[in-house]
C-alpha cells in the first residue's frame, strides 16, 4: 500500500485481512477519504457496545461513493474490530459491496473485505 511511501503487510497478523504497521491516523484518514471520494470526513457514529484497543466508544465513518471504482458500495472507517486483541489493529476501513452482485466492485469477490493499521 502506498500513503506517501509504501507499507508492508504483517504476515504474522495478516491472517483474515492485510494489517499494516507504520501508518500514522493522518495517513489513515486520508486513505479513507482519498477511496471513498470524499474531502472531508463525515461525523462519526459512536457505537458505546464496542471498545477501541484504549477503551474507549467505538466509532464509525462511513461513506457510501456515488462514483469512482467502490460505486454503489459502503465504506467503513472503524475504531474497533472482533480481532484487535490479535492483530493490535487500532483502525479498519471496511469495504462492504451491494448486495446485488451485478452492482459489485468488478475484481472484488467477497461480500466485504477489511484493511487493517496496527496500532
Amino acid at each position: 500500500m502506498k500513503l506517501g511511501f509504501t507499507h508492508a503487510t504483517l504476515a504474522k497478523t495478516s491472517m483474515g485481512a492485510p494489517v499494516y504497521q507504520g501508518v500514522s491516523d493522518q495517513n489513515v484518514f486520508s486513505y479513507f477519504k482519498e477511496i471513498t471520494g470524499v474531502d472531508k470526513l463525515p461525523n462519526p457514529i459512536v457505537i458505546s457496545k464496542m471498545k477501541d484497543l484504549n477503551g474507549n466508544n467505538g466509532k464509525v465513518w462511513s461513506v457510501k461513493p456515488t462514483e469512482g471504482p467502490l460505486k454503489g458500495s459502503t465504506v467503513n472507517l472503524r475504531t474497533f474490530s472482533s480481532s484487535q486483541e490479535k492483530t493490535r489493529a487500532k483502525y479498519t476501513v471496511e469495504i462492504v459491496q451491494p448486495s446485488n452482485v451485478n452492482e459489485r466492485v468488478s475484481g472484488i469477490n467477497a461480500g466485504k473485505i477489511e484493511i487493517k493499521f496496527e496500532k
